[in-house]
């Protein structure tokens, strides 16, 4: 799983440690295999180390008849960090929490890595999905009474062919 694994982030008000790893071994290094049915597993412990909520995301592959094109996780590497990867009422209207998270896509045969990025529920299903091919971001700044917006780069490995602006929670 790449992205952060621990992190220190203020969750419903309270401070809390988060950890982020696979639920299994992720893939068998000798044929690069991807184990089906794994998960990436965010557990939100509070600061006495008392596991509060885990969560399985899902990773399920947009690319399922492509076996070089690698599905990996990613948490805690999203814009403005500590911000988005878990909230409430953001990207819905429950009080369960959501949690931000990437599938990060790398091509081994096209040697190209791009993005798709995910708000999952406690349940670990998908509840937004941004599904261009991202390959870059770049944060801009926030303005008072303005929803944070983030610019992505959507393109095909290392080319550009779109600059998209997004509004967040949107």
């Amino acid at each position: 799983m790449s992205g952060n694994v621990v992190n220190f982030l203020t969750v419903k008000g309270q401070p809390s440690l988060v950890l982020a790893h696979y639920e299994k071994v992720f893939m068998d290094n000798d044929t690069f295999e991807v184990f089906p049915d794994d998960h990436p597993v965010v557990g939100v412990y509070d600061l006495q180390l008392n596991l509060l909520k885990k969560v399985l995301l899902d990773i399920t592959s947009a690319y399922p008849e492509e076996p070089f094109t690698l599905p990996m996780a990613e948490f805690g590497m999203f814009f403005n960090y500590g911000k988005y990867e878990i909230t409430d009422h953001t990207f819905n209207t429950d009080d369960a929490l959501e949690f931000m998270y990437s599938i990060s896509y790398f091509d081994l045969m096209g040697d190209k890595t791009w993005n798709h990025y995910f708000a999952g529920n406690e349940a670990g299903e998908r509840i937004l999905s941004l599904k261009y091919d991202i390959v870059g971001s770049a944060p801009l700044q926030e303005l008072a009474g303005q929803q944070d917006q983030v610019a992505l780069y959507i393109g095909d490995g290392a080319y550009v062919n779109a600059l998209r602006m997004f509004n967040i929670p949107e």
